[in-house]
């Protein structure tokens, strides 16, 4: 389980387990962020397990491997973390599951929030790409409902950043792509081909040069010449800057 995240609330520096010693603190934050979100079922040992919301299926082995000390102390700090009522457990031969208590009161009490506030900010994007292209298509600003499922895909597979560079790039360009003709073709079809176009761009107005005094390979913009300015003192696209490496102390000295 290495993908989402967990809310940490600040008054966890009021919880004893911090000031107890980083072992009791590193098991504490494994089993919190390896606690599971949901009900479901999961295998262990050929055997299928009901792991609910706020459990994790473990065993003192794991732990200990995972945290890096020793069982017996894997052992004296689930002790005290039940003693202390943070966690119950329930075991066999096996393994164990250990449950978060009170998990849902503090996870959920803010999942709605920041649901809400990352809905809101996907919104925010998806309204500033809106606002780019409406007018162009001569399109009426309060018509964006026919169109967020295109944007959003584009958003997710390009980025917020990089799709609007790919649309001030087809805003400004006097011959735009032939199946670009409307607002759906080109978020379905063109806006790939305008991203492309960019990246070309980028490339080919800019060059890997190395500067004599910082002796650092860096990426500028080409100003016509092979030659440029950096520290009052030239820079060499690389390959004149190996080669005059290479010619002045011998081939196999340019690294």
């Amino acid at each position: 389980m290495n993908k989402g995240y967990i809310l940490l609330h600040r008054k966890v520096e009021d919880n004893p387990v911090v000031v107890k010693d980083n072992d009791y603190f590193r098991v504490w934050i494994h089993l919190l962020l390896n606690s599971s979100h949901s009900d479901h079922d999961m295998i262990f040992d050929g055997e299928t397990r009901i792991i609910k919301r706020g459990q994790v299926l473990t065993s003192r082995k794991r732990l200990s491997k995972i945290c890096n000390c020793t069982e017996s102390k894997i052992e004296r700090i689930i002790k005290w973390l039940i003693s202390e009522h943070l966690i119950e457990q329930q075991t066999d031969s096996k393994s164990r599951i250990i449950s978060i208590l009170n998990y849902s009161k503090y996870q959920q009490s803010n999942t709605k929030s920041n649901i809400n506030r990352t809905s809101t900010e996907h919104q925010s994007e998806y309204m500033v790409i809106w606002k780019l292209l409406y007018p162009h298509f001569n399109l009426l600003e309060s018509g964006y409902q026919k169109y967020i499922h295109d944007i959003n895909v584009q958003i997710g597979a390009m980025g917020f950043s990089n799709l609007k560079l790919a649309v001030s790039d087809f805003l400004k360009d006097k011959e735009p792509k032939s199946d670009c003709s409307s607002l759906s073709k080109l978020l379905k079809w063109g806006i790939e081909g305008y991203n492309a176009k960019r990246t070309i761009k980028i490339e080919k107005e800019t060059t890997s040069v190395w500067c004599v005094a910082c002796n650092k390979n860096k990426v500028v913009k080409i100003k016509g010449s092979n030659l440029h300015e950096c520290c009052d003192e030239i820079m060499l696209d690389y390959n004149s800057y190996l080669h005059e490496k290479g010619s002045r102390y011998g081939k196999g000295s340019v690294s």
